[in-house]
């Protein structure tokens, strides 16, 4: 079944958004520039913009169609939206915000509890920090009770610790809710990590549209994150071992770990080294057997897509010209992929 069908055409102040998605999967990610159309579409989907021709199925529920006149409102249309300036009434308490859409209490208590918040519950939003702010608005939203989520560049304008908080947060509410999610971001990291399905927009067309690390790959620069998720086995004061699938585990910082954390773990494309013979007595602690897919240019430099042999999953390795010459590094050589396990870190944790 094709849960997300969109076809839509909008003009507005000279600039023209032709989009079209057609997927079964429940999670998808818009990537690409500001100025892209990103935000617009949004704005479509939630009903406050109205396009010029196209239609909007969700799951079984058409929102929109303009050959029938279909055009439901935006408060009927059972859709949570998290800004991407968190707007909360700053005269309210926490529990007033959450509440303010109608839901059940049951519910209310339910999302609080999920999102840490039952603690802060009386306390005013002006009192908060800019994590808990961005909770709450999450928390209203769900309260909403909807049947799909738009997240408006969900992590923009967090440091680091705030971004890996919020990161954990959402996927819970994945994991939890199974809830559809429309993602709108220009970082590459969110995308891959929330996302079954992406799209790169840029100048109002979808350039590409497939599995989020291909999509993101294709056009990310040397910022690009390989994402992978794994448990955190054990804990020592040396650091932290996260098991993979296929019985693969990597070394990486303790950085604030627990057994029994699902890890969700960033390893820049920038990081990792290659070698054809596995390397001994080395001080990067992680060594991993790949085979080489794919060698394509990236400005200045190649950047290699790497299949793990024990993982089931691609890696991409930014590489210069003369390491593709020297290691002959084309598809189907077996290589080693060689990471220091400070190289790693930790995008987003959620608890066992």
């Amino acid at each position: 079944m094709t849960f997300f069908d969109i076809d839509l055409a909008h003009e507005a102040n000279g600039f023209r958004l032709d989009y079209r998605l057609a997927t079964d999967s429940r999670s998808v990610g818009v990537f690409g520039p500001s100025g892209a159309g990103k935000t617009t579409l949004l704005e479509i989907v939630a009903g406050w913009r109205r396009p010029t021709r196209g239609t909007i199925r969700i799951g079984e529920r058409t929102l929109f169609d303009s050959a029938t006149g279909v055009d439901v409102r935006p408060a009927e249309r059972r859709i949570g939206y998290v800004p991407q300036d968190i707007l909360l009434f700053p005269h309210w308490s926490v529990l007033e915000n959450v509440t303010a859409s109608p839901g059940s209490g049951e519910f209310a208590e339910r999302v609080l509890d999920m999102l840490e918040l039952a603690p802060l519950r009386d306390r005013s939003v002006l009192d908060l920090s800019g994590g808990e702010r961005h909770r709450v608005a999450l928390a209203r939203a769900l309260c909403s009770e909807p049947q799909l989520l738009l997240l408006d560049e969900p992590l923009s304008s967090l440091d680091a610790p705030l971004k890996r908080r919020i990161l954990g947060d959402l996927v819970r509410v994945q994991e939890e809710f199974d809830l559809p999610m429309l993602v709108i971001s220009h970082d590459p990291t969110v995308v891959q990590v929330l996302c079954h399905h992406a799209q790169y927009l840029e100048a109002g067309e979808v350039q590409d549209d497939g599995p989020p690390a291909t999509i993101v790959a294709g056009v990310a620069d040397a910022d690009f994150e390989n994402v992978v998720r794994g448990t955190v086995s054990s804990v020592s004061e040396h650091g932290a071992r996260v098991m993979l699938e296929g019985d693969v585990s990597l070394g990486i910082p303790r950085s604030g770990l627990q057994p029994g954390d699902a890890a969700i773990l960033g390893i820049r494309a920038d990081e990792p080294m290659l070698a054809l013979q596995q390397p001994i007595a080395l001080s990067a602690r992680n060594v991993l057997g790949a085979t080489v897919e794919e060698v394509r240019s990236s400005g200045d430099a190649r950047v290699v897509r790497v299949r793990l042999q024990d993982l089931d999953a691609d890696w991409w390795v930014n590489v210069t010209d003369d390491a593709v010459e020297a290691l002959t590094l084309e598809r189907g050589r077996d290589v080693f992929v060689v990471l220091k396990s400070r190289s790693i870190h930790v995008l987003g944790v959620t608890s066992a």
